[in-house]
């Protein structure tokens, strides 16, 4: 995802400095939150923010940076959706272990089950290409389709946490990462299924699908900054 990247099939040079521009922001305001997130650690100390600084880093940061780096140097789409979509999942993980987890779980459990969880995430677009010979749209959809599911799992257990303890900031974390997780996956696969009826060019759609992830970067910042 290099900047030419961003003004294909019909995408207008602005439709590209739009959808770039986006991807920047939304690279610095995940790091954003990981650092204000870090600073809530500090004050606090509670292993579970620090798992969330990091996963919110590696799920929208290190995801969105990961698409951008691997082309720029010359890895191929199927590398860069497998890459870039393991990256998520292991952000996704630890979001999760902070929101669910349970405490006595030691640092190296947590990190080694993210990392093994990420490891297979990674191989699935592989597979799907070579026991499936399924399309790269396919392949990158199997691995979105995972992370997805994670995104929507986290989702519901936030919410619960929010009827449960009546905290906003769980019911803000739960709609950004659906913002960041779900509802990408599925814009971009209506307009793929309905490319020809919708009439939007892919660096629109792009434009479009990097605009909500910025969203639900923003709602996870709010939920660091309310009770």
């Amino acid at each position: 995802m290099t900047l030419s990247d961003f003004a294909v099939e019909g995408g207008s040079v602005i439709e590209g400095l739009v959808g770039f521009t986006l991807a920047i922001a939304t690279i610095v305001a995940g790091a954003w939150v990981a650092i204000v997130a870090y600073r809530g650690y500090t004050r606090s100390e509670n292993p579970s923010t620090l798992y969330l600084a990091a996963g919110v880093a590696l799920a929208s940061a290190g995801y969105t940076g990961t698409r951008i780096l691997i082309p720029t140097v010359g890895g191929s789409s199927l590398l860069t959706s497998a890459v870039a979509t393991a990256i998520q999942f292991v952000g996704l993980a630890l979001v999760l272990y902070a929101v669910y987890g349970r405490s006595q779980l030691r640092t190296w459990h947590v990190l080694g089950g993210a990392a093994v969880g990420g490891g297979l995430v990674l191989l699935v677009p592989f597979a799907l290409v070579a026991a499936l010979d399924a399309s790269l749209s396919v392949a990158t959809a199997g691995g979105n389709g995972v992370t997805a599911v994670l995104g929507a799992f986290i989702g519901v257990q936030a919410l619960r946490g929010y009827r449960r303890y009546g905290r906003r900031s769980m019911q803000w974390l739960a709609v950004g990462i659906v913002l960041l997780t779900v509802v990408p996956f599925l814009v971009l696969n209506v307009l793929t299924v309905f490319r020809s009826t919708v009439g939007v060019s892919d660096a629109a759609g792009l434009g479009l699908v990097l605009f909500i992830e910025l969203i639900g970067v923003l709602a996870v910042l709010v939920s660091l900054k309310i009770e």
